[in-house]
């Protein structure tokens, strides 16, 4: 009997150390198991982290895009409009007319003198431009 009560005594031991093992397996197996999913947890929140970097990087890329855009388009519009001829630049026959006689007279201080010729002739060979004058301003 004696000998029966310590193999089971024994026995029970065994089976506790056992349990006492499987438990301690078990809790070491779930803390790393835990220690596993918090790494992945925090490798799957870096990555997203990373693509929202990323994301916001192309946000501005296509920002920066837009503004460079925009900048060559409104200096594709300068170079246009300084291509463009002002209508009141333009010189018309009549216009250029007008003006190679306004030329020859420039010499002329008609507002004070009224056809009394400065100190240069325009008019070569003609002593007195006024009936000249009056010809030119009737035409």
């Amino acid at each position: 009997d004696e000998e029966d009560e310590e193999e089971e005594e024994k026995e029970e031991g065994q089976k506790v150390e056992q349990e006492i093992k499987q438990k301690i397996e078990q809790e070491n197996k779930q803390k790393i198991k835990h220690e596993l999913e918090m790494e992945l947890k925090l490798k799957k929140e870096e990555e997203e982290k990373e693509k929202e970097r990323q994301k916001l990087g192309k946000k501005q890329k296509e920002m920066i895009d837009e503004q460079t855009d925009l900048k060559r388009e409104t200096s594709k519009e300068k170079v246009k409009q300084s291509r463009m001829i002002d209508p009141s630049s333009l010189h018309t026959p009549i216009a250029a007319k007008a003006a190679s006689k306004a030329h020859r007279f420039s010499n002329f201080s008609i507002a004070n003198d009224l056809g009394k010729p400065s100190n240069n002739d325009a008019v070569e060979g003609v002593s007195d431009p006024t009936p000249l004058l009056k010809k030119t301003l009737s035409l």
